[in-house]
């Protein structure tokens, strides 16, 4: 018997109304892993026993939110889109049911390493907490490259409709630019905000960054639907990709030293009351930065005029 369909209204904001949160937690699950690891190597170092207890604090929230809260919008994106369109979601399954197992197995790694580096602050030894986050954080982020294959797909197949080869469809165009934006994102969502206990700012990053940047990026793509022989670049170009390669291995490098090897100032500087508050980024945001923040409206409407030009054009 088919799987019913049902008739939802609206049934991609349904769907992205989940996934957005969803990405956002899974994104947080990566760069946050790096983040513990690499702070709780410093602390470690320095012997700083405050940044230590905040480290060990900041896991217990870092493991509700991404295995209690991502676990619970990751199948609830599954429901949705079987609800929504079942083939779709049956020929995803079957065209990449490898990457799904892999996928799945680095997922059980990631669940297996986050509890026993929760659970194993006073019961395992630094080197041993240490490996166990890195795990954590390797297994992770082979998730997310995993996943990115699978989504890349559904907007560029690449040469898998001729061939119908599994290498084909998830190493498709926009496989590697899609895995460096989602690890540049993770990477910068690794507690920026948590450190500068700005909250509200955190918050927000839910529906700034990963409900419209990233949407907006994807529709743009969408939009444009650029043939093979427009795109700029060959995908088989191996210059081109070991530059893009090396200069993300670059940026990553540094990122690690520059949290490595930063020395903490030997007196924080005292926090104004209401720091990170609605109310005070609201003040600022419409008195101090009022000018910046009316340009910024003007580019990103300036953007989606763009976007939508640019899909007319392609449409006549």
């Amino acid at each position: 018997m088919n799987y019913p369909i049902w008739e939802l209204p609206a049934p991609g904001l349904l769907i992205a109304a989940v996934a957005i949160v969803h990405v956002f937690i899974s994104h947080f699950a990566v760069g946050g892993g790096l983040f513990l690891v690499l702070a709780e190597r410093k602390a470690r170092r320095e012997g700083d026993e405050g940044f230590f207890a905040f480290v060990r604090a900041l896991s217990r929230g870092f493991i509700l939110l991404t295995l209690v809260l991502g676990a619970v919008t990751g199948v609830g994106i599954w429901f949705t889109i079987a609800l929504v369109q079942p083939q779709a979601t049956s020929a995803l399954v079957t065209t990449f049911v490898w990457a799904w197992g892999i996928e799945w197995t680095f997922f059980a790694v990631e669940i297996a390493a986050s509890m026993v580096y929760y659970y194993g602050w006073d019961r395992l030894d630094a080197r041993t907490h240490l490996a166990v986050g890195w795990v954590y954080f390797v297994s992770a982020w082979a998730s997310l490259a995993v996943i990115a294959g699978i989504l890349a797909f559904m907007l560029t197949s690449g040469e898998w409709p001729a061939t119908r080869g599994f290498a084909d469809g998830f190493f498709n165009p926009t496989y590697l630019p899609m895995v460096a934006l989602r690890t540049a994102v993770a990477v910068g969502l690794a507690g920026l905000y948590v450190l500068l206990e700005a909250h509200f700012v955190w918050a927000v990053q839910v529906l700034v960054y990963a409900g419209a940047i990233m949407v907006l990026f994807l529709f743009v793509i969408m939009l444009l639907n650029l043939p093979r022989e427009d795109v700029p670049w060959a995908p088989r170009d191996l210059r081109r990709i070991v530059l893009a390669v090396s200069l993300s291995v670059v940026l990553l490098i540094e990122l690690v030293l520059v949290i490595g090897l930063r020395t903490a100032p030997a007196r924080e500087p005292a926090l104004s009351l209401g720091f990170g508050t609605t109310e005070m980024v609201g003040r600022l945001l419409f008195t101090k930065f009022l000018f910046p923040f009316e340009i910024t409206s003007v580019i990103l409407l300036i953007a989606i005029v763009g976007a939508m030009v640019l899909a007319q054009k392609h449409f006549r």
